[in-house]
């Protein structure tokens, strides 16, 4: 598991994914778990991750299942 801060972003490709990008750059294709309060283009986000071992065609980032998410600076 693998602890990010970072933002979310939506990206129209390969029929639409949602993808996190870290405060070092690093970029996450979100499968699963992403909460629907929190799916706004921008929201900035504290997630716990695991990595997915899956082949995708979203070569954007590497491809995680979110265990837990919740907006930034949240208790």
């Amino acid at each position: 598991m693998k602890k990010l801060e970072g933002t979310l972003s939506y990206h129209d490709l390969e029929g639409g994914f949602w993808g996190l990008t870290d405060t070092d750059g690093d970029r996450y294709v979100l499968l699963d778990g992403l909460p629907d309060g929190l799916k706004k283009d921008g929201v900035r986000v504290e997630a716990t991750v695991e990595v997915a071992h899956v082949l995708g065609t979203a070569m954007w980032g590497t491809y995680v299942h979110v265990v837990s998410m919740k907006p930034a600076g949240t208790s």
